[in-house]
């Protein structure tokens, strides 16, 4: 039967079909096989993985420019084997017997001698790091056909005083442009001053520069950001209950005191959910104002937490507006992760099991890959050296029960074992592309970055 459609037909349903299996259907036939070989459709289904994933890959650059069809099916098929990497373990209950991930190549980004390396962020996709240091922000490019990784764009940024500077957030504006939100907190904390800060770049234009859009500067005490929905920006304090919400493109904002100290917040539309340490509380963000002050309200709804919460974990949204919002806390206690999906009020909810060691500790920002949820474990310094841990939360079944875990066990990957990894500058893992970036104190100046699945031919380390 295929053998006597039109090889364009033939094309088209590949189009729609997932990338992997487009590897499989060509051991088939000749038809499929010579189809599936076509470069055209792998560009196409490259785009169509890029949308679906919020990946950010220039097929202008030299290294996509003519590249063979091996790299394109390589790019196409990472995220969805990334997801297949310990498909079939689970959490178990002692570190050490948590098989170690063998990295299929392991390379360095050296800032100049002197430098000291404040930041890092990997954009979805894996060929992009952004890193803060030096008094500038840079985007690189780390996929080069010479090996070595290219500034795109800096752009000076004024963190002389800061206490802490964190690449917080990137995503893709619906000007098509990168936008990357970075957060300055000025010494003498927790009371010093905080300073967002939102710049965007347009890679597809030519000649890449940042552009400024805009900045709040909140001159009591140190705020941490959270997440974000569209121009909206939810952050909060960690040592008192302050509740805010800014608007980076009209520069307007809103401040208030929730009831309990804020862990965690998801926010949808004009609906905050903030997470504390056994409770949701759910606010409808009043009205933003410039300049800003400080308000009382009341929430509107209030859901208590099964256990207490060990981690609360905020999921990377890459786009301009998502579908959803989630949320994720660890109850160390009861070994479950306990996820929750943005919702007036928000009750829905699933958990999966994840027996962890009681010494592991949830990082505060997680990624979504699909239906599933990618979140980073690691354990307390010791010796100067932590083991590091993601953990793979399967899709939510139909019946949307947190009760019901039984068959719904976390995936966990073990990244480093026993290294020096510098909690200050960040870490950060890009499940798109199996790719994992981090410091160490040893090396303030040089990114180490790790790649878990084989990386595009042609590419030099």
């Amino acid at each position: 039967m295929l053998q006597s459609l039109p090889f364009d037909i033939v094309l088209a349903i590949l189009q729609f079909t997932p990338a992997l299996d487009i590897l499989t259907v060509r051991k088939t036939c000749r038809v499929l096989r010579d189809a599936s070989r076509d470069r055209s459709l792998w560009l196409v289904v490259l785009s169509c993985v890029c949308a679906e994933h919020g990946m950010l890959v220039n097929a202008e650059s030299d290294l996509l420019v003519g590249a063979p069809l091996t790299r394109l099916e390589h790019i196409a098929t990472s995220p969805a084997r990334f997801l297949a990497l310990g498909s079939n373990r689970s959490a178990l209950e002692h570190e050490e017997r948590i098989p170690l991930e063998s990295p299929r190549e392991r390379s360095h980004l050296r800032l100049p001698v002197g430098d000291h390396l404040r930041s890092v962020l990997l954009v979805r996709g894996g060929q992009f790091l952004f890193t803060v240091h030096d008094g500038r922000i840079c985007l690189w490019d780390l996929w080069t056909s010479t090996g070595t990784a290219a500034v795109v764009a800096s752009q000076p940024v004024d963190i002389s005083d800061a206490f802490v500077v964190r690449c917080e957030d990137h995503w893709f504006g619906d000007d098509g442009r990168l936008y990357v939100a970075l957060a300055a907190q000025g010494p003498t904390p927790p009371r010093g001053d905080t300073t967002f800060g939102v710049y965007a770049i347009n890679l597809l234009g030519g000649t890449s520069s940042f552009e400024k859009i805009n900045e709040l500067r909140l001159l009591d005490g140190h705020m941490w950001y959270h997440t974000r929905w569209g121009p909206c920006i939810a952050f909060s304090q960690t040592h008192r209950p302050l509740a805010g919400v800014w608007n980076y493109r009209t520069g307007e904002s809103a401040l208030w005191r929730p009831e309990l100290i804020i862990q965690g917040m998801m926010l949808k539309d004009d609906i905050l959910t903030c997470v504390h340490s056994n409770a949701l509380t759910v606010y409808k963000v009043p009205a933003l104002e410039s300049p800003i002050t400080v308000r009382d309200i009341a929430p509107c709804e209030a859901r208590v937490i099964r256990g207490p919460s060990s981690s609360s974990i905020s999921y990377h949204i890459p786009h301009y507006i998502a579908e959803n919002a989630h949320h994720s806390v660890y109850l160390g206690e009861l070994e479950l992760m306990t996820t929750f999906m943005s919702s007036d009020p928000p009750d829905q909810s699933y958990a999966a099991s994840l027996p962890l060691p009681n010494e592991y500790n949830a990082y505060a920002e997680g990624t979504r890959l699909g239906n599933s949820l990618v979140t980073l474990f690691h354990t307390p310094s010791r010796n100067n050296a932590r083991c590091v841990v993601a953990a793979v939360v399967p899709p939510p079944k139909t019946d949307g029960s947190v009760e019901s875990t039984e068959g719904r066990v976390c995936r966990t990957l073990s990244l480093l074992r026993e290294v020096s990894v510098d909690m200050g500058v960040q870490m950060h893992l890009d499940p798109t592309s199996g790719t994992f970036v981090y410091s160490t104190y040893q090396e303030p100046n040089v990114v180490h970055i790790v790649r878990y699945l084989k990386a595009p031919d042609g590419v030099v380390h």
